[in-house]
């Protein structure tokens, strides 16, 4: 029950912030700058080709790997992102939420009490870090993924649309 109030909590203020976002200049609906969609046991936040998406996962575990644990049991949502171009999603984030109604990143920490304000300050970094400054960097040589390394050429010319696919790479710090 506890991760269900957590996840409905984080959505609400991932679709408040994504409101104040519309409200503080952009043009109408139809050209949000950020968008929030909530599914069951899920959130998803867009950006043009940024996208984040928190879920519930199942069961009951230990803490005992994650940044400042308690050594105690707790529920888990994890973050994920990814560019739309982008073959699979990285964990980025992993929420612990406690018996005794406290969620944390090991970084920021609340209470389930606090309802969606407390989940402001997680959120807004979330944000912040992965949709508005999210930190693309090139990768050299051998690391370039295929679809750049290798360019199909049609006619004696290169594909440039194949080109098009995005061609970053983030780091996690």
């Amino acid at each position: 029950m506890k991760r269900k109030t957590a996840i409905s909590s984080l959505g609400a203020a991932a679709v408040n912030l994504c409101s104040a976002l519309d409200e503080k200049g952009n043009m109408g609906s139809a050209s949000k700058l950020v968008v929030a969609e909530l599914g069951n046991d899920a959130i998803h936040i867009k950006a043009e080709k940024r996208y984040l998406t928190m879920t519930i996962v199942s069961g009951v575990s230990s803490d005992q790997d994650m940044p400042n644990s308690r050594k105690e049991r707790c529920a888990q949502i994890f973050t994920y992102f990814y560019l739309a171009d982008d073959d699979a999603a990285t964990l980025v984030s992993r929420l612990s939420i406690y018996q005794n109604g406290d969620i944390t990143d090991g970084t920021t920490t609340w209470n389930l009490a606090s309802g969606v304000e407390g989940c402001y300050p997680f959120m807004e970094d979330l944000m912040d870090r992965f949709i508005f400054n999210l930190n693309l960097v090139w990768r050299h040589g051998k690391e370039l993924p295929e679809h750049i390394s290798k360019v199909p050429v049609d006619d004696g010319e290169i594909h440039i649309e194949h080109l098009r696919q995005t061609s970053g790479q983030f780091v996690v710090k």
